[in-house]
């Protein structure tokens, strides 16, 4: 029975992205993550079965997909040294950083169309305005050190406005339970 490069990966501490990286930098799987295919050089380990799910309605009932298996013999002529190891582990490891930076610029590049592309809700004068203001103010303050005294003011009234409504029920029921029944209590006495 044949193992999967994600089982194969766990007898070497590899994940299975290291493990198939490894396969391919040994000459056993050639092209890119999600789309390998066994070489030559691998075929004599490697069992591909194919599979179907479907008949369905839905694209994703009809999925059709590839499971490689490798048979434990290829342990014998895979180079396993912590060296080829580390070298899977730092391959897949700067594919990963490549991808997310190339998906970080991507999401900048449509931020900033967003923004160029609705004038309305991002007007450039405003914030070019603003920066100078920020560094022209007559007081000694810039403008950002005064956007941040009335945040702080504006903070500080909520968390007292909240204190107020989280106090008011406790501090009426005092008041009928024991103010009020204290001074009735004197207007009786006098009365007596």
């Amino acid at each position: 029975m044949g193992k999967s490069a994600r089982i194969l990966g766990e007898d070497l501490g590899l994940n299975s992205q290291e493990m198939n990286q490894l396969l391919k930098d040994q000459g056993f799987l050639e092209g890119d993550p999600g789309a390998y295919v066994v070489t030559e050089k691998g075929a004599q380990f490697a069992k591909e079965t194919d599979f179907h799910r479907g008949p369905g309605g839905y694209s994703w009932y009809n999925r059709d997909w590839t499971q490689r298996t490798w048979e434990e013999s290829i342990k014998d002529v895979l180079d396993t040294s912590p060296e080829s190891r580390q070298a899977a582990r730092d391959a897949v490891a700067e594919a990963r950083r490549l991808k997310w930076d190339a998906i970080k610029a991507e999401r900048a590049e449509a931020d900033a169309a967003f923004r160029a592309s609705r004038p309305d809700l991002f007007p450039v004068e405003k914030a070019e305005t603003a920066i100078s203001d920020s560094t022209d103010s007559e007081d000694g303050l810039s403008g950002l050190a005064v956007a941040g005294i009335i945040a702080g003011g504006a903070a500080l009234l909520a968390g007292i406005g909240y204190g107020v409504y989280k106090a008011a029920p406790h501090i009426k029921n005092w008041w009928n339970t024991k103010v009020i029944p204290f001074f009735n209590k004197d207007k009786d006495d006098e009365e007596k």
